[in-house]
């Protein structure tokens, strides 16, 4: 005797199928959630690290000036290496906060595919 789609019986003999199917779209919702907090503190990570290194630079400027004003601080490797840095970070930044926008507002900005984080 077949079950017809709709009824407490066909319900009965796939309940497991219906739980299955509820538990999947749980975990997907619970996915996209989960990377949505793992973005927003990447972004709060790297923020920490841009300040950081904003700090070396203005401390390496100023150490640069004392030592010998005369000297070019663009040629110095350091201060070089710091500046260069900084624009990774600064790149890394500007990902996620499209990565970040384009999940709270799907659809609303148009722009380039997310390129994949270095």
């Amino acid at each position: 005797m077949e079950a017809r789609k709709g009824t407490f019986r066909y319900q009965m003999l796939h309940l497991g199928d219906i739980f299955v199917a509820k538990m999947a779209k749980g975990f997907r919702l619970f996915g996209k959630s989960s990377r949505g907090v793992v973005v927003t503190y990447d972004l709060r990570e790297l923020k920490r690290k841009r300040k950081k290194v904003l700090l070396h630079i203005g401390t390496r400027m100023a150490d640069l000036k004392t030592v010998s004003p005369e000297l070019d601080i663009f040629q110095d490797n350091d201060l070089s290496g710091l500046f260069n840095r900084l624009e990774r970070i600064e790149q890394k930044i500007e990902l996620r906060i499209q990565e970040r926008e384009e999940r709270l507002y799907p659809g609303r900005f148009q722009s380039e595919p997310l390129a994949a984080a270095a």
